[in-house]
Protein backbone atom coordinates (compact mmCIF):
# COMPACT_ATOMS: atom_id res chain seq x y z
CA UNK A 1 0.00 0.00 0.00
CA UNK A 2 1.27 3.50 -0.89
CA UNK A 3 1.83 5.87 2.01
CA UNK A 4 0.06 9.01 0.74
CA UNK A 5 1.49 11.07 3.59
CA UNK A 6 4.94 10.72 1.98
CA UNK A 7 6.03 14.07 0.44
CA UNK A 8 5.82 14.08 -3.36
CA UNK A 9 8.87 14.48 -5.56
CA UNK A 10 7.54 17.94 -6.50
CA UNK A 11 7.48 19.14 -2.91
CA UNK A 12 10.90 17.64 -2.17
CA UNK A 13 12.49 19.29 -5.19
CA UNK A 14 10.75 22.56 -4.32
CA UNK A 15 12.29 22.31 -0.85
CA UNK A 16 15.75 21.90 -2.38
CA UNK A 17 15.19 24.78 -4.82
CA UNK A 18 14.11 27.05 -1.97
CA UNK A 19 17.24 26.08 -0.03
CA UNK A 20 19.44 26.90 -3.04
CA UNK A 21 17.81 30.29 -3.59
CA UNK A 22 18.09 31.21 0.09
CA UNK A 23 21.74 30.18 0.40
CA UNK A 24 23.46 31.37 -2.76
CA UNK A 25 26.21 33.06 -0.77
CA UNK A 26 27.07 29.85 1.12
CA UNK A 27 28.88 26.67 0.05
CA UNK A 28 26.55 23.79 -0.88
CA UNK A 29 26.93 20.41 -2.52
CA UNK A 30 24.72 17.67 -3.95
CA UNK A 31 24.85 15.57 -0.78
CA UNK A 32 23.61 18.50 1.31
CA UNK A 33 20.80 19.27 -1.13
CA UNK A 34 19.81 15.60 -1.36
CA UNK A 35 19.52 15.57 2.44
CA UNK A 36 17.29 18.66 2.31
CA UNK A 37 15.07 16.82 -0.18
CA UNK A 38 15.22 13.60 1.89
CA UNK A 39 16.40 11.59 -1.12
CA UNK A 40 19.40 9.53 -2.01
CA UNK A 41 22.08 11.44 -3.93
CA UNK A 42 21.52 9.65 -7.24
CA UNK A 43 17.72 9.69 -7.08
CA UNK A 44 17.78 13.38 -6.16
CA UNK A 45 19.98 14.30 -9.14
CA UNK A 46 17.69 12.47 -11.57
CA UNK A 47 14.52 13.99 -10.08
CA UNK A 48 16.05 17.47 -9.96
CA UNK A 49 17.02 17.38 -13.65
CA UNK A 50 13.57 16.07 -14.63
CA UNK A 51 11.63 18.68 -12.61
CA UNK A 52 13.88 21.73 -13.04
CA UNK A 53 15.30 21.14 -16.52
CA UNK A 54 18.93 21.57 -15.47
CA UNK A 55 21.50 19.70 -13.43
CA UNK A 56 22.03 20.73 -9.82
CA UNK A 57 25.40 22.33 -10.52
CA UNK A 58 24.17 24.25 -13.57
CA UNK A 59 21.09 25.51 -11.71
CA UNK A 60 23.13 26.73 -8.74
CA UNK A 61 25.73 28.37 -10.99
CA UNK A 62 23.00 29.98 -13.11
CA UNK A 63 21.31 31.50 -10.07
CA UNK A 64 24.63 32.82 -8.75
CA UNK A 65 25.59 34.24 -12.13
CA UNK A 66 22.21 35.92 -12.52
CA UNK A 67 22.62 37.70 -9.19
CA UNK A 68 26.19 38.59 -10.16
CA UNK A 69 24.99 40.14 -13.43
CA UNK A 70 22.50 42.34 -11.59
CA UNK A 71 25.12 43.32 -9.03
CA UNK A 72 27.55 44.26 -11.81
CA UNK A 73 24.95 46.28 -13.71
CA UNK A 74 23.01 47.97 -10.92
CA UNK A 75 25.44 48.06 -7.98
CA UNK A 76 28.37 49.63 -9.79
CA UNK A 77 30.05 50.65 -6.55
CA UNK A 78 30.33 47.00 -5.48
CA UNK A 79 33.85 45.69 -6.23
CA UNK A 80 34.06 42.77 -8.65
CA UNK A 81 36.05 40.93 -5.99
CA UNK A 82 33.03 41.06 -3.66
CA UNK A 83 30.73 39.93 -6.48
CA UNK A 84 33.06 36.96 -7.03
CA UNK A 85 33.06 36.01 -3.35
CA UNK A 86 29.24 36.32 -3.21
CA UNK A 87 29.11 33.83 -6.08
CA UNK A 88 31.26 31.43 -4.03
CA UNK A 89 34.45 31.72 -6.09
CA UNK A 90 37.72 31.60 -4.17
CA UNK A 91 39.37 34.26 -6.36
CA UNK A 92 38.23 37.00 -8.76
CA UNK A 93 40.28 35.27 -11.45
CA UNK A 94 38.34 32.01 -11.12
CA UNK A 95 35.06 33.94 -11.20
CA UNK A 96 36.15 35.93 -14.26
CA UNK A 97 37.19 32.76 -16.11
CA UNK A 98 33.87 30.99 -15.41
CA UNK A 99 31.81 34.10 -16.16
CA UNK A 100 33.62 34.70 -19.45
CA UNK A 101 33.15 31.05 -20.46
CA UNK A 102 29.38 31.36 -19.89
CA UNK A 103 28.74 34.79 -21.39
CA UNK A 104 31.68 35.44 -23.75
CA UNK A 105 32.47 38.69 -21.94
CA UNK A 106 34.40 39.33 -18.74
CA UNK A 107 32.65 40.69 -15.61
CA UNK A 108 34.36 44.04 -16.21
CA UNK A 109 33.14 44.17 -19.83
CA UNK A 110 29.64 43.22 -18.73
CA UNK A 111 29.63 46.02 -16.15
CA UNK A 112 30.61 48.53 -18.85
CA UNK A 113 27.96 47.27 -21.30
CA UNK A 114 25.39 44.96 -19.66
CA UNK A 115 23.51 42.57 -21.93
CA UNK A 116 20.72 40.58 -20.31
CA UNK A 117 19.25 39.11 -23.48
CA UNK A 118 20.77 35.70 -22.76
CA UNK A 119 18.56 35.21 -19.70
CA UNK A 120 15.41 34.87 -21.81
CA UNK A 121 16.96 31.75 -23.35
CA UNK A 122 18.89 30.44 -20.35
CA UNK A 123 15.91 30.61 -17.99
CA UNK A 124 13.37 28.92 -20.27
CA UNK A 125 13.45 25.88 -18.00
CA UNK A 126 13.82 27.81 -14.76
CA UNK A 127 11.83 26.15 -11.95
CA UNK A 128 8.72 28.08 -10.95
CA UNK A 129 6.49 27.42 -7.95
CA UNK A 130 2.73 27.63 -8.37
CA UNK A 131 1.18 30.85 -7.09
CA UNK A 132 -1.99 30.87 -4.98
CA UNK A 133 -4.95 32.93 -6.21
CA UNK A 134 -5.63 35.04 -3.13
CA UNK A 135 -7.27 38.06 -4.78
CA UNK A 136 -8.44 41.21 -2.98
CA UNK A 137 -10.55 44.06 -4.36
CA UNK A 138 -8.91 47.34 -3.36
CA UNK A 139 -9.08 51.03 -4.11
CA UNK A 140 -5.80 52.24 -5.58
CA UNK A 141 -5.29 55.94 -4.93
CA UNK A 142 -4.11 58.16 -7.80
CA UNK A 143 -0.31 58.20 -7.98
CA UNK A 144 2.03 60.44 -9.97
CA UNK A 145 4.97 58.66 -11.58
CA UNK A 146 8.23 59.45 -13.29
CA UNK A 147 8.51 56.81 -16.01
CA UNK A 148 10.79 55.66 -18.80
CA UNK A 149 8.87 54.09 -21.66
CA UNK A 150 10.04 50.82 -23.17
CA UNK A 151 9.10 49.55 -26.62
CA UNK A 152 10.66 46.46 -28.13
CA UNK A 153 11.73 42.96 -27.05
CA UNK A 154 11.01 41.96 -23.49
CA UNK A 155 14.57 40.60 -23.38
CA UNK A 156 15.85 44.19 -23.62
CA UNK A 157 13.79 45.62 -20.76
CA UNK A 158 16.85 45.51 -18.49
CA UNK A 159 18.57 48.02 -20.78
CA UNK A 160 15.66 50.40 -20.21
CA UNK A 161 15.77 49.59 -16.52
CA UNK A 162 19.47 50.39 -16.35
CA UNK A 163 18.89 53.84 -17.86
CA UNK A 164 16.04 54.44 -15.44
CA UNK A 165 18.08 53.31 -12.42
CA UNK A 166 20.97 55.59 -13.44
CA UNK A 167 18.56 58.56 -13.63
CA UNK A 168 16.95 57.60 -10.34
CA UNK A 169 20.28 57.39 -8.52
CA UNK A 170 21.36 60.79 -9.78
CA UNK A 171 18.11 62.78 -9.83
CA UNK A 172 15.11 60.75 -8.79
CA UNK A 173 13.56 59.63 -5.49
CA UNK A 174 15.25 56.69 -3.77
CA UNK A 175 13.43 53.33 -3.66
CA UNK A 176 13.58 53.59 0.13
CA UNK A 177 11.02 56.44 0.04
CA UNK A 178 9.43 56.10 -3.40
CA UNK A 179 7.47 53.08 -4.63
CA UNK A 180 8.58 51.36 -7.84
CA UNK A 181 6.00 50.54 -10.53
CA UNK A 182 5.72 48.96 -13.96
CA UNK A 183 2.77 49.58 -16.29
CA UNK A 184 2.10 46.82 -18.83
CA UNK A 185 0.33 47.86 -22.03
CA UNK A 186 0.81 44.51 -23.78
CA UNK A 187 1.20 40.80 -23.16
CA UNK A 188 4.51 39.80 -24.80
CA UNK A 189 2.90 36.51 -25.90
CA UNK A 190 0.19 38.34 -27.85
CA UNK A 191 2.00 41.14 -29.66
CA UNK A 192 4.88 41.36 -32.11
CA UNK A 193 8.23 41.58 -30.32
CA UNK A 194 9.02 45.02 -31.72
CA UNK A 195 5.63 46.36 -30.60
CA UNK A 196 5.75 45.28 -26.94
CA UNK A 197 5.27 48.27 -24.60
CA UNK A 198 5.69 48.84 -20.88
CA UNK A 199 6.75 51.63 -18.51
CA UNK A 200 9.39 51.50 -15.78
CA UNK A 201 8.53 54.07 -13.14
CA UNK A 202 8.85 55.46 -9.65
CA UNK A 203 6.43 57.36 -7.46
CA UNK A 204 7.04 61.06 -8.04
CA UNK A 205 7.39 62.99 -4.78
CA UNK A 206 8.31 66.39 -6.25
CA UNK A 207 8.42 68.26 -9.53
CA UNK A 208 9.93 66.34 -12.45
CA UNK A 209 12.82 68.39 -13.78
CA UNK A 210 13.64 68.47 -17.52
CA UNK A 211 16.02 65.67 -18.45
CA UNK A 212 17.68 64.11 -21.48
CA UNK A 213 17.04 60.50 -20.35
CA UNK A 214 13.49 60.39 -21.68
CA UNK A 215 11.84 60.35 -18.25
CA UNK A 216 8.25 61.64 -18.46
CA UNK A 217 5.45 62.26 -16.00
CA UNK A 218 2.42 59.95 -15.96
CA UNK A 219 -0.47 59.28 -13.61
CA UNK A 220 -2.05 56.05 -12.44
CA UNK A 221 -5.57 57.33 -11.70
CA UNK A 222 -7.79 56.42 -8.78
CA UNK A 223 -8.91 52.88 -9.60
CA UNK A 224 -10.80 49.91 -8.25
CA UNK A 225 -8.43 46.97 -8.71
CA UNK A 226 -8.14 43.25 -8.22
CA UNK A 227 -4.87 42.80 -6.33
CA UNK A 228 -2.79 39.62 -6.38
CA UNK A 229 0.47 39.33 -4.44
CA UNK A 230 3.18 37.48 -6.38
CA UNK A 231 6.00 35.86 -4.43
CA UNK A 232 9.38 34.98 -5.88
CA UNK A 233 11.14 35.42 -9.20
CA UNK A 234 10.00 37.99 -11.72
CA UNK A 235 10.38 35.29 -14.39
CA UNK A 236 6.96 33.92 -13.49
CA UNK A 237 5.28 37.30 -13.02
CA UNK A 238 3.70 37.12 -16.49
CA UNK A 239 2.17 33.74 -15.65
CA UNK A 240 0.61 35.18 -12.47
CA UNK A 241 -0.75 38.16 -14.41
CA UNK A 242 -2.33 35.85 -17.01
CA UNK A 243 -3.74 33.67 -14.25
CA UNK A 244 -5.42 36.71 -12.71
CA UNK A 245 -6.79 37.93 -16.05
CA UNK A 246 -7.69 34.64 -17.73
CA UNK A 247 -8.66 32.42 -14.78
CA UNK A 248 -9.92 34.67 -12.00
CA UNK A 249 -11.58 37.54 -13.91
CA UNK A 250 -14.08 35.53 -16.05
CA UNK A 251 -15.58 33.87 -12.98
CA UNK A 252 -15.75 37.06 -10.93
CA UNK A 253 -18.39 39.77 -10.78
CA UNK A 254 -16.01 42.21 -12.46
CA UNK A 255 -14.87 43.18 -15.94
CA UNK A 256 -11.50 44.61 -16.93
CA UNK A 257 -11.27 48.36 -16.40
CA UNK A 258 -10.03 51.05 -18.81
CA UNK A 259 -6.46 51.25 -17.47
CA UNK A 260 -3.66 48.71 -18.16
CA UNK A 261 -2.46 46.17 -15.61
CA UNK A 262 0.39 47.44 -13.45
CA UNK A 263 2.58 46.18 -10.63
CA UNK A 264 4.14 47.62 -7.51
CA UNK A 265 7.56 46.08 -6.90
CA UNK A 266 7.53 45.95 -3.11
CA UNK A 267 11.22 45.03 -2.99
CA UNK A 268 13.96 44.76 -5.59
CA UNK A 269 16.53 42.26 -6.86
CA UNK A 270 19.45 41.96 -6.14
CA UNK A 271 18.81 43.89 -2.90
CA UNK A 272 16.95 40.79 -1.71
CA UNK A 273 17.11 37.16 -2.82
CA UNK A 274 14.92 36.17 -5.77
CA UNK A 275 12.96 33.86 -3.48
CA UNK A 276 12.13 36.84 -1.22
CA UNK A 277 10.82 39.12 -3.96
CA UNK A 278 7.30 40.48 -3.44
CA UNK A 279 5.34 42.07 -6.28
CA UNK A 280 1.74 43.31 -6.06
CA UNK A 281 -0.19 42.89 -9.32
CA UNK A 282 -3.08 45.29 -9.94
CA UNK A 283 -5.81 44.58 -12.50
CA UNK A 284 -8.13 47.59 -12.85
CA UNK A 285 -11.76 46.40 -12.78
CA UNK A 286 -15.33 47.63 -12.96
CA UNK A 287 -18.36 45.85 -11.58
CA UNK A 288 -20.41 43.98 -14.15
CA UNK A 289 -23.83 45.41 -14.87
CA UNK A 290 -26.81 43.10 -14.47
CA UNK A 291 -29.42 42.79 -17.20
Amino acid sequence: MVDRTEPSHDSRIERAVAFIENNLDRPMDVDQLAAVAAMSRHHFQRCFKRHVGASVSHYVQGKRFKRACYQLAFHRDKPITDVAFDAQYATPEAFSKAFTKSFSVSPRQFRLKPNFSFWSEKETNSYQREQTMDVDIVNFEATELAVLEHQGPLSRVNETLQKFVAWRKNFGPSPSVSRTFNIYYDDPELVATKSYRMDVGAELLSTLKPNDTGIVRKTIPNLMCAKLRHHGSWNSLGASMRQLYANWLPGSQYSAGPFPMFVHRVNLFPNVLESELVTDIYLPVVKKTVG
